[in-house]
């Protein structure tokens, strides 16, 4: 069961906090000894954002059953996504404060839930009217409003309604259930945002910044239900492929779809680079508990950043035509082509000693690992042999140049006696 409640920082107005975590929040006044009105100036802050959850809920209830044509049910999708882009606004100022143009605050603010929300609405407020887009916006609004309903009740004195008691069985039975709906709802978007495109329903770079957006939700340190939901499904669907009775077809497709989603998921270069932009100590920590990972991404990095340099430079040289020769760059690729070897040599050691102490679970992925790091050891041997090759045959072999350091020669008439 996971309790939504309005959570604690630090306030940069005065009036408490609200968000979705669950954690301390600011003292309650005594049950009954506060008057509504009074209740709600306590906490300006979580009042307004009360307010507008509230507003919401009123939106997408409009959106979901018009009451006037056409016309009136888009006003409504847009307003309901209108004040949760609000709403959400001021959850992140009041978490993050005012405005800093630093690479902290940038940093912290996409880590941040309510800017994840608000990006999310800015981005449907764009296209034409997606009912389980709004799914997201109208359950965070139901059970944060619901939450803080809970609490308005009991300071005025009210905790016997039956509002009360309905509200407490939703928010603490059904909690869970409605995340796991959001997160659900956050995947299957995914597909439906790619078919709006051939519907023309929506601008073809939709998808490229809704998947920027899932993969926010699938790091998000406060809600890990993204990176569960799809932990799940993928479970399930693996245990209904590998069935005997499953087409052998459908099971080729099934894993190559796993696949593709795993290629997908966030890197951990991507954590490691966020780490780095939030505080150099979690860094360390980081690369500490994971140093194996750390070294093969980067001997990665760098060998993809070497061929692209590489292309870019010989391109370049090639356009000019120039027949002079190519010593330094020689002498670059053997001294780079070395440094290759050494790095693909250390993954190909990394390899090989996780698949022997996790030969049951990933062995045969890491397997296929070192067999792919001792063919890039293999290929940068090629590389290093080839432009040491060359160098001996410019600058030890060459014709041209031993005639250079020959002396000069004069014929006899140009002879001094």
């Amino acid at each position: 069961m996971v309790e939504i409640r309005e959570e604690s920082s630090e306030t940069h107005d005065g009036a408490g906090s609200s968000g979705t975590g669950s954690s301390s929040r600011p003292a309650n006044p005594p049950t009954g000894t506060v008057s509504f009105v009074g209740y709600l100036k306590q906490r300006p802050t979580d009042a307004v954002l009360w307010a507008l959850r509230v507003a919401t809920i009123g939106f997408a209830m409009l959106y979901m059953f018009p009451i006037g044509g056409p016309q009136s049910q888009a006003s409504a999708y847009s307003k309901t996504l209108m004040a949760g882009a609000a709403t959400n606004a001021l959850r992140m100022h009041q978490r993050l404060g005012g405005f800093q143009l630093s690479r902290e605050f940038f940093a912290t603010m996409f880590l941040e839930d309510s800017c994840h929300y608000l990006f999310y609405c800015i981005v449907f407020l764009g296209c034409s009217p997606v009912t389980m887009a709004l799914m997201p916006v109208l359950l965070f609004s139901v059970l944060h409003s619901s939450s803080f309903t809970i609490q308005l009740l009991d300071a005025i004195g009210q905790s016997q309604l039956f509002l009360r008691r309905w509200l407490t069985t939703l928010t603490e039975s059904y909690t869970q259930n409605l995340l796991s709906v959001i997160a659900c709802t956050e995947i299957f978007l995914m597909p439906l945002v790619i078919g709006m495109i051939f519907m023309g329903k929506a601008s073809m770079f939709l998808p490229f910044i809704y998947y920027r957006f899932l993969t926010l939700r699938y790091m998000s340190r406060r809600n890990p239900n993204t990176r569960i939901a799809f932990h799940q499904m993928r479970v399930a669907l693996e245990q209904s492929v590998n069935r005997p009775a499953c087409p052998g077809i459908l099971r080729t497709a099934a894993h190559k779809l796993i696949g593709l989603l795993e290629r997908l998921c966030p890197s951990p270069l991507l954590t490691i680079v966020t780490l780095i932009l939030l505080d150099p100590v979690y860094t360390t920590a980081y690369i500490n508990l994971n140093y194996q990972s750390v070294i093969t991404y980067i001997v990665a990095g760098l060998t993809l950043l070497y061929c692209v340099v590489s292309a870019v430079m010989y391109a370049i040289m090639h356009r000019r035509d120039s027949e002079a020769p190519l010593t330094n760059c020689s002498i670059s690729e053997v001294i780079l082509s070395g440094a290759g070897m050494i790095g693909w040599l250390l993954v190909c050691g990394i390899s090989a000693s996780v698949s022997q102490n996790t030969i049951i679970d990933t062995g045969e992925r890491f397997g296929w690992m070192g067999a792919c790091a001792g063919l890039n050891v293999a290929l940068f041997f090629g590389i290093c042999a080839l432009f040491c090759l060359n160098l001996i045959v410019d600058k030890v072999l060459s014709t041209e140049r031993r005639s250079n350091y020959g002396g000069p020669k004069y014929t006899p008439a140009q002879r001094v006696n």
